[in-house]
């Protein structure tokens, strides 16, 4: 499926290139993408995706005969197994590679590489993720494609300082990275309703006043794009 332009609410970075000013034009040069200020290690963007394309996405994970269960939930490792050496590759389907490429472009945050593995987790009301840091293996960047129902993603600091949380509306990408990545944890509560409070960055972005609720609701899916720096060789069978 096709990751293009649409009319959403404007995020703090372009969805890409212009479009074409019609048949015969020369075709202009993509804009460069506007990489967040260092000191914002957390940038979210509603409407990453339009209802089209989240339906599309959805069909496409349903049907997918990739999902197993971990710990209770259902999750998908698209672009193959991440070990301690590193990625052993699988090759990326056509929603995964357009993704990939598209959050590369958007907010620059891979350092000119393209994405090369999606974490595909399921989530039902009342299932969540215990805070923990990713690993490693990855490039110190991660970017989150929330589609289905709401959550809030909360960052807690492993020594000093304050808890950050994130409202992550259905069709949003949140993108992570600096401090956010590497002194904090992150993860989402198990519970049915979620509460805002202080820490919620972007409450007022979602129309939220501190001590409001708002009830899961449904399914979400939540897509994690990284890059994972060192692909291993695949095992050849003919030696």
């Amino acid at each position: 499926m096709c990751l293009g332009r649409h009319g959403s609410p404007a995020p703090p970075f372009p969805l890409g290139p212009p479009p074409s000013r019609g048949k015969g034009a020369t075709r202009p040069e993509p804009r460069p993408p506007t990489v967040p200020p260092r000191s914002q290690d957390i940038v979210y963007a509603p409407g990453y995706v339009s209802e089209q394309e989240e339906r599309a996405l959805m069909h496409d994970l349903a049907c997918s005969r990739s999902w197993v269960a971990v710990r209770g939930r259902r999750l998908q490792r698209v672009g193959g197994e991440v070990t301690e050496r590193g990625l052993v590759p699988a090759p990326l389907p056509s929603w995964a590679r357009a993704l990939c490429d598209r959050v590369a472009r958007d907010t620059g945050v891979f350092g000119g590489r393209a994405p090369n593995h999606v974490l595909v987790n399921e989530y039902e009301p009342g299932q969540g993720i215990m805070p923990h840091q990713d690993g490693p293996a990855y490039h110190p960047a991660v970017c989150i494609l929330s589609l289905g129902a709401p959550a809030v993603l909360r960052f807690s600091p492993k020594g000093e300082g304050a808890p950050v949380s994130v409202v992550l509306e259905p069709r949003s990408l949140v993108v992570f990275r600096g401090r956010a990545y590497g002194e904090m944890l992150h993860g989402i509560d198990f519970v049915e309703s979620e509460t805002v409070d202080a820490s919620t960055a972007n409450a007022r972005q979602c129309g939220l006043a501190p001590g409001a609720t708002f009830a899961r609701g449904g399914t979400r899916l939540s897509l994690t794009v990284r890059l994972v720096p060192r692909v291993l060789r695949a095992l050849r069978l003919d030696k």
